[in-house]
């Protein structure tokens, strides 16, 4: 049984009531939009060092936005302020770049390791 406040409305468990108004009627309801300014972020890890830039990230992973959490700080850090600046967005594509061509390297490498090859010094 719902409980009742004492005009008569649903009332949740929690004290909130439940809006009761219909679908149309809400539609029409005058809606403002809050204007926020936008909050720069900062990296706590400096991506100019060269040794933080170029340690490795998986950027190149379909759906990067799903695996973001699993990766590094300074990946996920490179990925949060891509739009803030030029700077922040070259660090961005700098570090895909680098794990798209490392992939490709490791890919090759074992490749060339696992697929059966033959060498011919008959000459």
């Amino acid at each position: 049984m719902p409980l009742m406040d004492s005009v008569g409305e649903l009332q949740s468990s929690d004290g909130f009531t439940a809006a009761t108004t219909p679908a149309a009627e809400a539609a029409t309801l005058p809606m403002d939009h809050i204007r926020r300014r936008r909050e720069m972020m900062s990296c706590q890890i400096a991506l100019a060092d060269v040794n933080v830039l170029h340690m490795p990230c998986d950027m190149d992973l379909p759906n990067l936005p799903k695996y973001i959490e699993t990766l590094p700080n300074q990946c996920i850090c490179a990925y949060n302020t891509r739009f803030q600046s030029e700077q922040d967005y070259r660090n961005f594509k700098i570090l895909q770049l680098e794990s798209f061509f490392f992939g490709q390297y490791a890919e090759r490498f074992k490749r060339f390791e696992l697929d059966p090859h033959q060498f011919d010094y008959r000459g």
